[in-house]
């Protein structure tokens, strides 16, 4: 297998895969590069030392630098550094020039998501004033790491297309997000799943309002006509909010082990995935399709996995709609198993580790 030299990995912690999407699918690709390369380095932006995290990248060779200056790191070593792979803008915007002064790296930039094109749907649905706008900065920002890195990779089509419309002559290339079939699925019949699931990490502001408008505004009309719903909301680091929502019929769980996960996975009939705002792939809805669970999700948590309505998922943007096609889901099996074959057979095409490592491989000989 044809080496590509030293590469330099940047991230904003050492990868808390099981915690979140971000560090789940960096993890995934750390794990393909590590077997393209001669030497793997990884630069936690924070310097965290989390276990038991830590040590399982050490003890995949993978050389995690911490206790050092970035800049006293990057001056010793920078020289010997092929590629450089960064994420997330506000990682990535203090280190472009000192990144840049190794004429030889090639610079690559994981966007995950268009971060103001999150930050300006959460404005526009929180009525912010222009003055007080945070996207317009955020823009600028990730408008500056695109004109200066060899190639922008991103998870979303959709999201590629609108930076081309802004920047044409931009380097932009989709990867594929890595969710294989859950080797934990159990295929459990519809009639034995009484349960609907959220699953989310509350550090990111789209699960939190996600799961208030579900509840709040959602959940009261579906109990007019099922009363005995019961609702596990799945995720890490939930807000006292959050927290205070929790009672017989719902069950706040907070972060929960891969196998934890499986078996409220493999115990539930819908999963629900109502976010309002938000930008790039969504993992959630990656992973419980990877179970064979169908979602209710709206055109947002639906962009970049090509979803098809009725056919790979159910699609609702308003409170009424997402009680009615949350009903039809919940009491027809039919349409259950229908979406539930389509959710694995999607994933099983789109997702798989190989598609990944081919794409990057590519990226990096053509690049």
């Amino acid at each position: 297998m044809k080496k590509f030299g030293k590469i330099l990995f940047i991230d904003r912690d050492i990868l808390t895969f099981d915690q979140d999407a971000g560090s789940y699918i960096a993890f995934e690709y750390l794990k393909i590069l590590n077997e393209l390369c001669e030497e793997l380095l990884f630069w936690p932006y924070l310097q965290n030392t989390t276990e038991p995290y830590l040590s399982l990248m050490k003890r995949m060779g993978i050389n995690v630098c911490y206790d050092i200056s970035f800049r006293r790191f990057y001056d010793q070593r920078c020289k010997d550094i092929d590629i450089i792979f960064t994420s997330r803008p506000d990682i990535t915007y203090p280190y472009i020039n000192i990144l840049k002064q190794n004429p030889k790296a090639r610079i690559f930039y994981i966007g995950h998501d268009l971060h103001y094109l999150r930050e300006k749907r959460e404005e526009r649905l929180k009525g912010v004033e222009v003055f007080d706008s945070k996207f317009k900065y955020m823009k600028n920002q990730e408008e500056f790491i695109i004109k200066n890195v060899t190639c922008s990779l991103y998870f979303s089509q959709t999201e590629i297309n609108l930076v081309k419309n802004n920047l044409q002559n931009a380097n932009l290339e989709v990867i594929p997000w890595i969710q294989p079939i859950n080797e934990k699925v159990t295929y459990k019949e519809f009639c034995n799943r009484k349960i609907i699931t959220f699953l989310g990490g509350f550090s990111h502001s789209p699960n939190k309002d996600a799961v208030l408008w579900f509840i709040n505004d959602i959940l009261p009309l579906i109990k007019k006509h099922e009363p005995q719903i019961n609702l596990y909301i799945v995720g890490s680091n939930p807000p006292d909010e959050i927290l205070r929502l929790g009672n017989e019929q719902i069950k706040v769980i907070g972060h929960v082990s891969e196998d934890q996960l499986a078996t409220i996975f493999n115990d539930s009939r819908i999963f629900i995935s109502p976010l309002k705002f938000g930008a790039g792939f969504k993992g959630k809805i990656a992973k419980a399709m990877s179970f064979g669970l169908p979602v209710l999700t709206t055109s947002i948590g639906a962009e970049g996995i090509g979803l098809e309505d009725g056919q790979t998922a159910l699609i609702a943007n308003n409170e009424q709609t997402f009680c009615e096609k949350f009903l039809i889901l919940y009491n027809n099996e039919n349409l259950w198993k229908r979406i539930s074959k389509n959710s694995l057979e999607h994933i099983e095409k789109h997702y798989t580790i190989q598609n990944a490592k081919s794409k990057i491989i590519k990226i990096l000989e053509q690049s």
